[in-house]
């Protein structure tokens, strides 16, 4: 009985499938709930690039940089492109597992379904991590409680979430906005220190050591490319919950509505991305990562 009044409390009343239609989003509200995967992932995508090639003393970090994020752009929309598609053949949700059950059989979207979960969970993992990190570089007093943070913020994600999708938008659709609006404001400051000069390279001094061939070449850049391909996380989220955008207009055709949600969020990612990439190329900047010391300090 107790933890029946608890978890009534915490998660609200069990809401019946008769009235799931009441949950639903105008676009203004849903797009930043589901784009917010896609958006924040930007964030740490492309440090995760500049790790793996600032790991290697003698390789030159942006020199590699721009065909890797031309590579995971044209990616992302093609990714995009077969969402959009998703949207358009099943606009009952579900994306490719809706997809696989209808024309390819249950085993085929049992397993879309189970590869849809192992995404969700790294991507969870990866992002809140990705979040303390970045509290705990700024306060560096919270780093003990490092570990701590993240379980912290795992429960409260997913209390919030398990009180009903229309809830968990109302609590994070302003820091979705508020993420967007810093975004921007440091991109703009960005291009505008570019545009009057003011935004200096640094000059980072490099180990004179032997050089790569080009076998360990190759792999350091697919690596930094299946790295930085974090940045995409996320685009699938409108496809399997396209359900929950609520339909402004009887006369807008459902396929037209629900397929430029989809380019909408990948525009933005990749303009985001790009835009950082380019900023951070012109001021040569180089991600901090403790490990980084010790690989290039490391004697044969």
């Amino acid at each position: 009985m107790l933890f029946k009044t608890i978890n009534r409390h915490l998660l609200g009343k069990p809401l019946e499938n008769t009235k799931l239609e009441g949950e639903q989003m105008p676009k203004w509200k849903a797009l930043p709930i589901f784009s917010s995967d896609a958006l924040s992932s930007v964030g740490y995508g492309p440090e995760q690039i500049a790790i793996v090639l600032a790991s290697v003393p003698t390789l030159a970090t942006y020199r590699y940089f721009g065909p890797i994020v031309l590579a995971i752009i044209a990616l992302l929309f093609i990714v995009a492109l077969s969402y959009t598609q998703v949207v358009r053949v099943n606009p009952g949700g579900g994306g490719s597992y809706g997809i696989a059950m209808k024309y390819l059989g249950v085993y085929p979207a049992l397993t879309a379904g189970a590869a849809l979960l192992a995404d969700y969970i790294l991507t969870v993992a990866v992002s809140i991590s990705s979040g303390t990190a970045a509290l705990v570089s700024a306060f560096p007093v919270l780093h003990p409680y490092h570990v701590y943070l993240d379980l912290g913020v795992l429960i409260l994600m997913m209390i919030v979430n398990l009180r009903g999708t229309r809830e968990a938008s109302t609590v994070f659709v302003w820091p979705t906005y508020f993420f967007l609006a810093a975004m921007g404001i440091t991109l703009i400051g960005g291009f505008y220190q570019i545009w009057n000069g003011t935004l200096t390279a640094h000059t980072v001094a490099v180990e004179t050591v032997a050089p790569l061939n080009q076998t360990a070449l190759m792999l350091i850049v697919l690596r930094a490319f299946a790295n930085g391909c974090s940045s995409m996380t996320g685009i699938e989220a409108i496809a399997n919950g396209v359900t929950m955008f609520k339909r402004l207009s009887k006369k807008t055709p459902s396929k037209r509505r629900l397929s430029w949600p989809v380019s909408w969020q990948s525009c933005s990612a990749a303009s985001v991305t790009s835009s950082f990439i380019f900023t951070s190329c012109r001021h040569k900047a180089t991600p901090y990562c403790p490990s980084l010391s010790k690989i290039s300090s490391a004697g044969p």
